[in-house]
């Protein structure tokens, strides 16, 4: 009794065609690792309200520099608060200060930091003052 399987011409381009598709699929998962690792990554990793002004601290996880960090700050009325930037190489953190505008009344104010390269981040800070 004699079987029968599949032609060496078939079972050659079902190989090609595993294989292409095998180094398809690491190039796509390595090309995504190196990308996220060389990002600009921000968090704010402190936000207080001392008096009249909001003292807000970004850090960069990233691996790349930030170019200009621009914080800005959203008041409780929803009225524009004020910004701030500052520059950050990787690994490191910085502060910067929001003057808040008179008259404002106390709340939680909204925050955003935005670099080119990074995605925003956002983040609350509770005043209990009145802006001066």
């Amino acid at each position: 009794m004699r079987t029968k399987g599949i032609s060496t011409v078939v079972a050659t381009l079902l190989m090609l065609i595993i294989t292409i598709a095998l180094a398809g699929l690491a190039y796509s998962y390595i090309s995504g690792i190196m990308s996220a690792r060389s990002a600009v990554v921000l968090s704010i990793t402190d936000a207080v309200c001392p008096g009249d002004a909001i003292t807000v601290t970004v850090r960069n996880d990233g691996t790349a520099n930030s170019g200009t960090i621009t914080v800005s700050a959203t008041a409780p009325n929803g009225a524009a608060a004020g910004s701030c930037t500052l520059t950050l190489n990787p690994g490191t953190s910085g502060s910067c200060n929001i003057d808040r505008p008179a008259g404002v009344p106390a709340g939680t104010y909204s925050l955003t930091a935005s670099a080119p390269a990074a995605n925003p981040v956002r983040g609350n800070v509770y005043c209990t003052t009145a802006g001066v």
